[in-house]
């Protein structure tokens, strides 16, 4: 060690070397310069080490020049960009809607969406705690679950009503997937707390969540965005936008804690102003509710229970839907539910001659579940039906509704 105190030619010319290391997975390639200065810090602590253990008396590397960083710029989307990317979501199924719903709208990341739990949701206050960060191994290919990926990663974060929503009809896909999986593996099956579940059953994988945004992302021509991309945009949307919160209150929303900058010390963060984050999507649920291009998918056995009146599907399915198509935002009663579902399927008879096509032939047909096979192979197994998407006419139509339906009743 005392040799190596006047080798500092040597230390130079083994740093300077690092970005000639190859890549053990890509030989191809020279590894990062983030893994160069990694290297460069360990061997620093190494002789700082031998320094408090007297072994030299000074640390050689103190004038050894680190590698140069190289760093890349994260492409990000601006608010609008956000928005399209939220329009594009209607076709999607539940799941991805959900997953891409929360990386776009709260700033988690992707470790910390596969570790929300069920409880994790606060469906009246439109809130999400982050506590868990899902983490895979590569050497060991074990996937887990540990506390946030910093010390102040937990916190609360407010979503916007629609992404709520998602998540509530998500709720529901992932009781039919729990049920399946116990049809598989019998009754002894635990699902883990997680919202988001592997294919096995397990907790899901922290990149899959990767896998379904770039899927999505590449499917409709949005850029080269990664899921770190849509924290990002998060982040520079709610700096920019969002006029209720500090930087400082941004950091802890960001699971950074509030050491930012020393000049921030002087900002107090409110937990009043933590809850208006969701408020850079104001805009886009006022969209939701003048937007003629919103749909709602329903399958056939759906269509053909709102349009014969057999109970083709659950009760909880048309709950839903009902709920949805007119964009409740209270539980309605059971009493309103048939009332709705008669309205909503004089809508579907005018709306298209396929409809009735549709209810002519389930009653012609005497044995229900023949209707339902034979039904999906002639019409198709989903439909996209138009949303009452203008204020006004819900305002009417739950003004007519008591009157006019109970004299067609």
């Amino acid at each position: 060690m005392q040799e190596m105190e006047n080798k500092t030619d040597d230390l130079q010319a083994f740093v300077n070397g690092l970005k000639e290391t190859p890549n053990k997975t890509n030989p191809n390639k020279m590894i990062s310069t983030k893994y160069q200065n990694s290297i460069y810090n360990v061997v620093n602590l190494f002789f700082n080490i031998c320094k408090d253990w007297n072994g030299i008396e000074r640390n050689p590397m103190k004038n050894i020049k680190p590698p140069k960083f190289k760093t890349k710029t994260t492409k990000i989307y601006d608010l609008e960009e956000m928005y399209n990317v939220l329009d594009k979501l209607k076709d999607e199924n539940i799941r991805d809607k959900y997953v891409i719903a929360i990386l776009v709208c709260s700033g988690v990341r992707k470790g910390e969406l596969v570790g929300l739990h069920v409880e994790d949701f606060n469906f009246e206050n439109n809130t999400i705690t982050v506590r868990h960060n899902v983490v895979s191994t590569k050497r060991k290919g074990t996937t887990y679950e540990k506390e946030t990926k910093t010390e102040n990663g937990e916190r609360v974060i407010t979503l916007p009503p629609f992404v709520i929503n998602i998540a509530k009809v998500y709720l529901k896909y992932r009781e039919e997937l729990i049920n399946k999986f116990v049809e598989r593996y019998g009754k002894d099956y635990v699902p883990p707390d997680n919202m988001l579940l592997s294919r096995f059953g397990k907790i899901m994988h922290p990149d899959t969540p990767y896998k379904i945004w770039c899927d999505f992302r590449d499917k409709n021509a949005l850029g080269e965005v990664t899921p770190h991309g849509l924290r990002h945009s998060w982040c520079t949307a709610e700096y920019h936008e969002n006029k209720y919160l500090t930087e400082k209150e941004l950091a802890i929303l960001m699971g950074h804690g509030v050491n930012i900058k020393m000049t921030q010390h002087y900002t107090h963060p409110k937990e009043s102003n933590l809850k208006n984050s969701s408020m850079i999507f104001n805009k886009f649920e006022e969209k939701l509710n003048n937007n003629n291009e919103l749909f709602i998918n329903l399958k056939f056995e759906q269509v053909a229970t709102i349009l014969s009146g057999k109970v083709f599907t659950s009760s909880d399915e048309m709950y839903d839907i009902v709920k949805r198509y007119y964009s409740l935002s209270y539980d309605p009663t059971y009493k309103e539910i048939p009332k709705m579902l008669f309205q909503l399927k004089k809508i579907l008879e005018n709306n298209d001659n396929l409809y009735k096509d549709i209810t002519t032939f389930i009653l012609k047909t005497p044995n229900d579940w023949e209707a339902i096979y034979k039904g999906k192979e002639l019409f198709g197994d989903s439909f996209k039906i138009e949303t009452i998407h203008s204020k006004e006419k819900r305002k009417e139509f739950k003004e007519k509704l008591q009157d006019t339906l109970e004299i067609a009743l």
